[in-house]
């Protein structure tokens, strides 16, 4: 059974793709070489060893919902991507032609729609190569299963489940 937030939702994600679809090109403005330069959210995070997962995670939201869809893509494990792709094209009947996109699209969807970002996280089980975490939505009461597993120097999220939504 659908929720109503799941139907809003839904809707704002189709209202989007039908937005971008006919959107015109933008022009972007080159930009001013004399300022200087902030780091980027890559080069300001740690390195697996002293980000902890729980860290890894909120990065990867924040990076989801700004978006910022190439790093909240390098974030996820390709099953996952895989996995999240096809969910969507199931549950929303649109396909998504790369991770990149389907970050954007719900981006915008998530935005449309007022959904905050504020998560409580708890760790589940952390070991040195796996850790396994427990989100819940601070508005929506939503909640889910995060599992990351470190790779050479960070963490991937490789699984992601919902498994409960507020009435």
């Amino acid at each position: 059974m659908r929720t109503l937030s799941s139907v809003f939702f839904t809707a704002a994600v189709a209202a989007t793709l039908a937005l971008t679809a006919c959107a015109a090109p933008s022009v972007v403005e080159p930009a001013d070489q004399s300022a200087p330069l902030a780091p980027s959210q890559e080069e300001t995070q740690p390195p697996a060893a002293q980000q902890s997962p729980q860290d890894a995670y909120l990065a990867w939201l924040a990076a989801s919902r700004q978006p910022d869809a190439k790093l909240a893509c390098s974030m996820m494990s390709d099953a996952l991507i895989e996995r999240m792709l096809a969910e969507m094209s199931e549950s929303l009947g649109a396909t998504f032609g790369s991770c990149e996109e389907m970050i954007t699209v719900t981006a915008a969807a998530y935005a449309a729609v007022g959904s905050s970002a504020e998560v409580e996280v708890t760790v589940v089980s952390e070991s040195e190569n796996e850790a396994t975490l427990f989100s819940r939505y601070v508005d929506s009461g939503k909640c889910g299963t995060i599992v990351l597993e470190r790779s050479a120097d960070t963490w991937v999220m490789n699984e992601q489940s919902e498994e409960c939504v507020a009435g």
